[in-house]
């Protein structure tokens, strides 16, 4: 296992390193999901900045929706913070903004901890 989380009073912070085999953030996602009460969280926080790579599954757009669809029936709120350099994460992360409208969490790419972290602090609900 690639990942480590955090749990928070209001996010959970997910930091992945090494080698991200495929379906790593899908069971970072259900992980939180067993772990934590989704209607209490207002971030998720995906950190990838320490991966040598990532090779996604194929079906990564569809596996995405669903856990979002599924997870946002408690709270459609959730804004999702991805701070990534590495070529595949990014080019996953782009796709699923490009198509935002599909999902129902607010998902942005930073590619540095501290703009995430800004816009986290930005975006919390008070």
């Amino acid at each position: 296992m690639s990942f480590e989380l955090k749990f928070l009073k209001d996010r959970v912070i997910a930091n992945f390193e090494g080698e991200v085999k495929a379906y790593e953030i899908k069971d970072a996602f259900i992980d939180i999901v067993e772990n934590v009460s989704i209607k209490k969280l207002d971030l998720l926080i995906f950190d990838f900045t320490e991966i040598i790579s990532y090779t996604p599954p194929k079906d990564y757009l569809e596996t995405l929706r669903l856990i979002t669809l599924f997870s946002s029936t408690w709270n459609p709120q959730i804004k999702v913070a991805i701070i990534a350099l590495e070529t595949n994460i990014r080019m996953v992360m782009n796709e699923v903004i490009k198509r935002q409208e599909e999902f129902t969490w607010e998902f942005k790419l930073f590619d540095n901890l501290e703009s995430g972290r800004k816009w986290c602090q930005e975006n919390v609900a008070k």
